[in-house]
């Protein structure tokens, strides 16, 4: 989503000028990151289950908001995907179950 909305005037006030540009795939941002973390690495992410989505302006299965495919992570350990909508993500028990989880063990599943 934010690639493709990210000079829409609506978008840049909800978040911002830089926040819109950060978010985007390749970013500069996003390119500075540490390539490796010395830790474990999961992430909780919402998707359908479908070929299209939630969103009809995201391309592939999304949450509402981002794209499954831009949720990859490089050197993740662990994936949990729910089908959730992006804001439904912070306060659905399963999520909250997950992350208790993870970080007692390192994984989002027994």
């Amino acid at each position: 989503m934010a690639e493709a909305l990210h000079q829409a005037w609506l978008y840049r006030l909800a978040l911002g000028t830089r926040a819109s540009l950060d978010l985007r795939p390749g970013a500069e941002f996003v390119r500075t990151l540490p390539a490796r973390m010395n830790c474990q690495l999961g992430s909780i992410v919402g998707a359908t289950g479908t070929p299209w989505g939630r969103s009809r302006i995201i391309p592939g299965d999304d949450d509402g908001r981002v794209a499954l495919r831009e949720t990859e992570i490089e050197g993740e350990t662990a994936r949990l995907v729910l089908p959730l909508g992006h804001t439904a993500l912070c306060t659905d028990d399963r999520v909250i179950a997950g992350v208790l989880r993870f970080l007692k063990s390192g994984r989002f599943v027994n």
